[in-house]
């Protein structure tokens, strides 16, 4: 019961900040319009299937959760190959060789 009024909860306030762009700009008429609308959205957006790198195709929400944690965990991990030699080739010098030994200087008052 507790995990079911969770979700209900979390349903709710999700159905409330979809709605409150349609609410400011029409007022808070709570009309068959809107309600359908609101429906609708909610049916269209979410996922239902994810496929994996080996082709098996997810269904269970606990797979999703699982599949989608997974894949930002990776995205924010540093890889070991990492070369940002790489990268630096791309991004364009601001820095002149100049302006590089001026900064190599010590500090001075």
């Amino acid at each position: 019961m507790s995990k079911l009024s969770t979700v209900l909860a979390r349903e709710e306030t999700m159905e409330r900040q979809r709605s409150r762009i349609t609410w400011l700009r029409e007022g808070d008429r709570n009309t068959e319009f809107f309600q359908a609308k609101a429906k609708a959205r909610g049916r269209s957006n979410r996922i239902k299937l994810l496929t994996t790198e080996d082709g098996r195709v997810l269904t269970e929400q606990e797979d999703l959760e699982r599949m989608a944690c997974d894949f930002y965990q990776w995205l924010f991990t540093a890889q070991d190959e990492l070369r940002p030699e790489l990268v630096c080739s791309h991004v364009p010098r601001k820095v002149t060789p100049y302006m590089n030994d001026i900064l190599d200087k010590p500090f001075t008052e």
